[in-house]
């Protein structure tokens, strides 16, 4: 989660068309005005309200949530739970496989010295 500043900064960082940028505002400001996900898309109908649930698909791709942390609160970001935990884990995984990969190059370099 971030705030509705911090995410219509990420939003910018990505240089998207323009009109693609409001539209991605536009949805995290009406979120962000009836606090729920829920109560915005009642707002919309039809044709409308698919284009709202693409622009929440389009946001989750940017890994945005459309419900964005009050600016009372004094933080800036909340790392979702989901993500956090596959970052790590894929961390861990790229760690143990260089360090498998470094095993074996000194191994590797070791016999090779040995043969010397």
């Amino acid at each position: 989660w971030y705030t509705l500043q911090e995410a219509s900064c990420i939003i910018h960082s990505h240089h998207f068309h323009s009109q693609k940028e409001e539209r991605l505002n536009k949805a995290l400001k009406l979120v962000n005005d009836c606090r729920s996900v829920v109560r915005a898309k009642a707002a919309y109908q039809g044709s409308d309200l698919d284009a709202f649930k693409r622009t929440l698909n389009d946001l989750s791709s940017l890994r945005i949530n459309p419900v964005t942390i009050p600016r009372e609160w004094g933080i800036k970001h909340i790392p979702n739970l989901l993500y956090a935990y596959s970052d790590k884990v894929l961390e861990e995984h790229i760690n143990k496989q260089w360090e498998e990969e470094f095993i074996l190059n000194y191994k590797k370099y070791a016999e090779d010295m040995r043969a010397i």
